[in-house]
C-alpha cells in the first residue's frame, strides 16, 4: 500500500488556495485507497497529538510561542521519525516553502522515500510584486547586497533551489513557474510535471432568486456588481481595483465592488476606499456556500494580481460563467485568452501603476457595456474551465505520480 504524508500548516491552509487544493487532492486519494496521514504544523491542539478523522491520519502539531525554529523543526521530524518506517512506498508533500527545514531532514532520516514538493509560491515574488525582470536582476547582481530586501531575496533563492533539489520530483502549477524552474533555478527538466489546479465538476443550483440575494446583502436591485475574491493586498491587486472602480463610478454610478477576503492593512485600505466607501462591500472572509451565491448575482469577476500560480479564484469564475477581467501576471496569463475567455489587461510597468489601472478600467467598461462580448466571456470562461481546470483531470495527473 502507498502511504501519502501531506505536510501541512493548519492556520495558513484555512485561510489560502493550499487549503483548497488539498481538500480537492484528499478526496480522491481516500477514494482511490491510499493511506493519507496528515502531518498537521500550527494546529488549534496545545500538545502533540494523532488522531483519524473520516479515515485520514493526522499528526498535530501545536503552535509555538517561540515561532517555528530549526531547532522546532528537528523536534518535529524526531516524533514522526518515532513512527514511520522508510520505504520506497512512501510520499511525502510539502505545500510551504517555509517547510525547507523539515524537507531537508526528512531527505536525510528518509533515503529510500519519494519527496514531492508542490509549488504554490515563489518566495520572492510577493515583494516584488511579481517583477520577473527585477528578480534575475537581482540574483544575477554578484557584488555586495545592501538593500535589506534583496539579501532576503537572494537567500530564498538559494534556500528554494536547495529545497527543490533534494525533492524527487517538482509539480508547478502554472506555465510561467515551469519555464522559470527550468531557465533560472536550474532544475532538470525531467523532475518538474505542470498540472494545473482543478475543481470538481458539480452544478451548483442557486436556492434563492437573485433578488432575494441582492436585499440580504442590502445592494440595490439595479446595481452591476464587480466580484473581488481573495486576499486584500496589494500583491492582489486591491489598489488597482479600487482606482479603476473610482473611474468606473464616473460612467456607471450604479457599479458596486464587492470585496471577499480578509483585509491585510484594514486601518490604510478603508482609508483609501473613504470617498467610494458607498459603493464598496467589505464582507470579509466569506463561507464557500455564501460564496457561490455571490458568484452567481455578480456581472463581472476581476482579478488584478501582481502574480498568481495557478488561481483557485479564477478557477472558480471560470466554472461559474462570469465575464472575467484580469491581469497579465505570471499564473494568468497562461489560464486566459484575451476577449476568449477573459478581457487580458497589461500591468505594464511594475513601477507606476497607472497605465495598469487605465487598462484594467477600460476592460470592466467593456464587459458592462457590451452585453454580447459579456455573453461570449461567460461561455469560453466555463468551456476553458472544462477543458482544463476539473479535478478529474488534476487527479489523474497525481495519480499518476504516485503509481
Amino acid at each position: 500500500m502507498k502511504y501519502i504524508y501531506i505536510f501541512d500548516d493548519y492556520y495558513q491552509s484555512l485561510r489560502n488556495g493550499i487549503g483548497t487544493f488539498n481538500t480537492q487532492l484528499l478526496y480522491t486519494l481516500k477514494e482511490a485507497g491510499y493511506c493519507i496521514v496528515i502531518i498537521e504544523l500550527n494546529s488549534d491542539t496545545d500538545k502533540f497529538i494523532i488522531l483519524e478523522v473520516d479515515e485520514i491520519i493526522k499528526m498535530r502539531f501545536p503552535s509555538t510561542i517561540q515561532g517555528w525554529s530549526a531547532n522546532n523543526f528537528n523536534n518535529v521530524c524526531t516524533l514522526i521519525n518515532l513512527y514511520v518506517l522508510d520505504s520506497a512506498n512512501n510520499v511525502f508533500i510539502f505545500n510551504y516553502n517555509y517547510f525547507d527545514k523539515i524537507l531537508l531532514k526528512i531527505r536525510e532520516l528518509y533515503p529510500l522515500s519519494k519527496i514531492l514538493k508542490i509549488v504554490h509560491d515563489l518566495n520572492w515574488t510577493s515583494s516584488l510584486l511579481g517583477d520577473e525582470s527585477t528578480f534575475r536582476n537581482i540574483i544575477n547582481n554578484h557584488g555586495v547586497v545592501s538593500n535589506i530586501n534583496h539579501r532576503f531575496i537572494k537567500d530564498s533563492f538559494v534556500s528554494e533551489k536547495d529545497m527543490m533539489s533534494k525533492a524527487d520530483l517538482i509539480v508547478c502549477s502554472s506555465v510561467e513557474t515551469k519555464q522559470l524552474l527550468k531557465d533560472f533555478y536550474l532544475i532538470k527538466k525531467k523532475k518538474i510535471k505542470l498540472i494545473s489546479n482543478g475543481l470538481v465538476k458539480k452544478n451548483h443550483q442557486l436556492l434563492k432568486p437573485r433578488s432575494e440575494i441582492i436585499k440580504e446583502y442590502g445592494f440595490n436591485i439595479e446595481d452591476r456588481i464587480l466580484l473581488y475574491v481573495g486576499r486584500v493586498n496589494v500583491v492582489k491587486g486591491i489598489y488597482i481595483a479600487m482606482k479603476a472602480f473610482e473611474k468606473i463610478l464616473l460612467i456607471h454610478p450604479n457599479s458596486r465592488l464587492v470585496i471577499c477576503g480578509n483585509v491585510s492593512d484594514p486601518d490604510h485600505i478603508f482609508s483609501f476606499s473613504k470617498h467610494i466607501s458607498s459603493r464598496v462591500s467589505f464582507l470579509g472572509h466569506v463561507a464557500k456556500d455564501e460564496l457561490i451565491s455571490l458568484y452567481h448575482i455578480a456581472d463581472v469577476g476581476i482579478l488584478p494580481s501582481y502574480t498568481e500560480q495557478c488561481s483557485y479564484t479564477a478557477i472558480e469564475m471560470m466554472k461559474f460563467g462570469l465575464p472575467i477581467v484580469c491581469s497579465d501576471a505570471n499564473g494568468l496569463r497562461s489560464m486566459f485568452k484575451n476577449n476568449v475567455t477573459a478581457i487580458v489587461t497589461e500591468i505594464t510597468n511594475y513601477q507606476d501603476s497607472e497605465m495598469f489601472v487605465n487598462s484594467f478600467y477600460k476592460g470592466i467598461k467593456s464587459i458592462l457595456e457590451s452585453e454580447s462580448l459579456a455573453k461570449r466571456l461567460r461561455r469560453g470562461a466555463h468551456k476553458r474551465y472544462l477543458q482544463s481546470y476539473t479535478q478529474d483531470k488534476m487527479i489523474s495527473k497525481y495519480l499518476k505520480l504516485f503509481a
